[in-house]
């Protein structure tokens, strides 16, 4: 339940704002299909996430062992689950430097520190198994050129698209390439193809998983649009505390940005865009519960969303 303690940072004593992002995380119908849950590493780095978030939302005045340990280790679980967990620490640190400055070094050094001993030991732990290098890189060659987005393949592949056929129709943009050398050479050597690959997998990932999949979030983004249209946009997002921004836009760089942008558009890669529900909708939620017409919204967004999770909740695995 690392929801817990990412509720008490977030709201300290405040049992009503905790309660919320309770329901809100059990309502959600990403929580109801095996589908979703069924990667392990995933899970786990989702879990790191949400421990880094409580962290970082608590923004304690002085760091001490306790903040070392719980950085660290959150780290470490995360990063050995999934690299792309460096991705959120990474636009998290850097969001944090721009909007307090100074005020955030302390927490940028320490999570900056934590990232590279962590780096450092997984690849040591590596060399010392006897990992394949080649073999590494052969697996990053394919998972980029198997992400190709599904506009860029041939009429063929679209029809049927496979594994091998969604890699041939990427080389045709990214080849030549040597399956050994890995990644980096083909995006030293295509780099406007990458950029536009980056963004167009970034824009299917976002549509997959906050379109009208309904095993995903297909509330969300509509409610806030309604929200938006009904309320002052300024007033609406001064709902949200810049902490709280930080941490949803850092959620939804992972998603957008490399490795992931990189990586075939599968859901259950994007576990931790939870977070940035939550993070979002609990302040909203309640600014709306201070007028009557807000309270009438936002009992609409939860009973919907309630149908929608018990409608998942009977559906097959993977629906």
């Amino acid at each position: 339940m690392q929801l817990l303690p990412l509720a008490r940072a977030l709201w300290p004593g405040r049992i009503v704002e905790q309660s919320l992002a309770l329901l809100i995380f059990l309502l959600v119908p990403y929580n109801h299909s095996i589908h979703h849950y069924r990667d392990v590493p995933v899970v786990l780095a989702c879990s790191a996430i949400f421990l880094l978030a409580a962290h970082w939302l608590r923004k304690p005045a002085t760091l001490g062992a306790r903040d070392v340990a719980w950085v660290g280790g959150a780290m470490l679980l995360g990063v050995w689950s999934r690299t792309e967990v460096l991705t959120f620490v990474g636009v998290m640190v850097l969001l944090g430097l721009l909007i307090w400055r100074r005020g955030a070094l302390p927490s940028v050094a320490m999570y900056a520190s934590a990232a590279v001993v962590v780096v450092g030991a997984f690849l040591l732990v590596n060399r010392l198994e006897g990992v394949d290098p080649a073999e590494a890189a052969r697996y990053q060659w394919h998972t980029f050129l198997d992400s190709t987005p599904e506009s860029w393949l041939s009429a063929q592949c679209r029809a049927e698209p496979t594994e091998n056929c969604r890699e041939r129709d990427g080389l045709t943009y990214f080849g030549p390439a040597q399956p050994e050398a890995g990644v980096v050479p083909m995006v030293l050597a295509h780099p406007l193809p990458t950029l536009a690959k980056t963004a167009q997998s970034g824009f299917d990932n976002l549509w997959i998983v906050f379109g009208p999949n309904l095993s995903t979030f297909p509330g969300v983004v509509p409610f806030v649009v309604v929200v938006l249209a009904l309320a002052p946009v300024r007033a609406v997002l001064a709902m949200v505390p810049p902490t709280h921004w930080v941490v949803a836009l850092a959620v939804v760089a992972e998603t957008v940005l490399p490795p992931l942008s990189w990586a075939p558009p599968h859901p259950q890669y994007h576990l931790q865009l939870v977070l940035a529900a939550i993070v979002v909708l609990v302040p909203v939620l309640l600014g709306l519960s201070q007028a009557k017409r807000g309270q009438t919204l936002a009992m609409a967004f939860l009973a919907a969303y309630a149908a929608l999770s018990a409608f998942r909740y009977t559906r097959y695995a993977g629906y």
